[in-house]
């Protein structure tokens, strides 16, 4: 059998060490999650799920411990969401409660900081990904992120906003935990948004997302990277009767990104929608990984995915779905459309299906491509010099994504980030 896994470094331990005297929880729990990401180690490329995504110098370079770093609003300014909004931050994984607003929350929406809960609700370490050697890792370093729960039968009308921000030139290494839990019957808008402040860093993040019987949770999901920085996440989405989950997710920047969604339909009628638009660029590696399992009857899906691949950019789109036998009238579609903009940009795009029911409706596809001609030469014609043509074809491509976007404020920032990385963009950001 093939070794799929990298040993950590020994640095990992001393690590551990150095921080495990200030996390909340049951020590004895963190200790079993580290000893199990030890023996899990890293995941090599021989693993299918990480053929595309090397590791291996996060495996034998660990990271120093988090270190808080003064942040201030003006430094965060031109990534939060404005108006009927609460707020939650955290830089390098400690909670910022100058930089937060969560004073007069509706009734029947309760916030609270991941480290506070943990103290009386020790389950939240539960290490629900047995196999996933970074959930272990989590597990056993969580510190910072958000318990959000929303009562049955609330509409909560503030959008939340949990940011997470990688600060200073450290390169600390953050592992916030969220967990959203959203009643019966009831409805939550959120927004996930990473900053980059400094070139380096590592977060590693786990999201726990339950939608019970016919409650609604849409997230926008924003990841605004810079230089070396690091971002891997996993979510764990289950969607009850009834429920709905939407989220879009646009990745503008980051060294090294890896989003992993793992969502199961448990209930008849439970609908997940799920869209993305990632643009790497020189240096940078993106990478999406979805496992969507249908285990309920009459059960809708979408996954809807766009890439544009800069000049030296590295993408990888794995997307799957399975259904299983008793899952019939199953409804799942899986799209992923690449844009590359020169002969060095790298695709890697992998949709699966797995199919266990006979009366079903799924479909997948994967496209890569170029700019058309005819519409450049269209835009030429008019008096638009080359740079700014291509960009308004680059930008219109992506822009079907990023109109899925919950929030006027999240669609406005997704524009501006994917203009800033393109040549002739600036002239096009003025008008967004």
């Amino acid at each position: 059998m093939p070794v799929r896994r990298i040993e950590p470094a020994a640095d990992y331990g001393r690590l551990f060490d150095e921080v495990k005297g200030r996390l909340a929880g049951d020590p004895r729990r963190r200790e079993a999650s580290f000893a199990r990401f030890r023996e899990l180690g890293f995941p090599n490329q021989r693993a299918e799920a990480w053929k595309y995504t090397s590791l291996k110098s996060l495996a034998e370079n660990a990271p120093p411990a988090p270190a808080p770093v003064e942040v201030t609003l003006a430094d965060l300014e031109p990534y939060l969401l404005t108006g009927d909004v609460k707020r939650l931050v955290f830089v390098n994984g400690f909670m910022a409660p100058e930089l937060s607003d969560i004073e007069g929350l509706p009734a029947g929406l309760t916030v609270a900081s991941f480290d506070e809960r943990v103290t009386h609700e020790g389950a939240l370490l539960a290490d629900a990904d047995a196999e996933r050697s970074l959930t272990a890792l989590n597990a056993a370093m969580a510190h910072g992120g958000a318990v959000v729960e929303v009562a049955d039968g609330t509409d909560v009308s503030p959008t939340l906003q949990l940011v997470f921000v990688q600060a200073g030139d450290a390169g600390g290494m953050a592992n916030p935990r969220n967990v959203v839990r959203v009643g019966a019957g009831a409805k939550l808008t959120m927004a996930e948004t990473w900053v980059a402040l400094g070139v380096a860093g590592v977060t590693n993040v786990v999201n726990d997302f339950d939608v019970a019987e016919a409650g609604e949770l849409t997230v926008d999901k924003l990841q605004f990277g810079r230089g070396r920085a690091t971002l891997i996440g996993r979510s764990a989405m289950r969607v009850a009767q009834e429920g709905r989950l939407a989220q879009t997710t646009v990745t503008a920047g980051g060294g090294l990104v890896r989003n992993e969604t793992f969502a199961r339909l448990e209930g008849p009628k439970a609908d997940l929608d799920l869209n993305g638009a990632y643009m790497p660029v020189k240096g940078e590696h993106v990478d999406t990984s979805i496992r969507i399992e249908h285990r309920a009857p009459d059960c809708p899906s979408n996954q809807f995915y766009k890439g544009i691949l800069a000049p030296g950019g590295h993408g990888v789109f794995a997307g799957k779905i399975f259904v299983d036998q008793v899952a019939q009238r199953t409804n799942a579609y899986q799209q992923n459309d690449n844009l590359m903009l020169a002969r060095d940009a790298e695709i890697d795009t992998k949709p699966e299906l797995e199919i266990y029911a006979d009366d079903v409706k799924c479909s997948h596809g994967a496209t890569v491509g170029e700019l058309d001609d005819v519409g450049l030469f269209y835009l030429r014609s008019r008096g638009i010099d080359k740079e700014t043509a291509q960009a308004i074809l680059t930008f219109a491509f992506a822009g079907e994504v990023i109109e899925r976007l919950a929030h006027e404020d999240s669609r406005h920032q997704a524009r501006r980030a994917l203009l800033a990385r393109l040549a002739g963009g600036e002239k096009l950001a003025e008008l967004v």
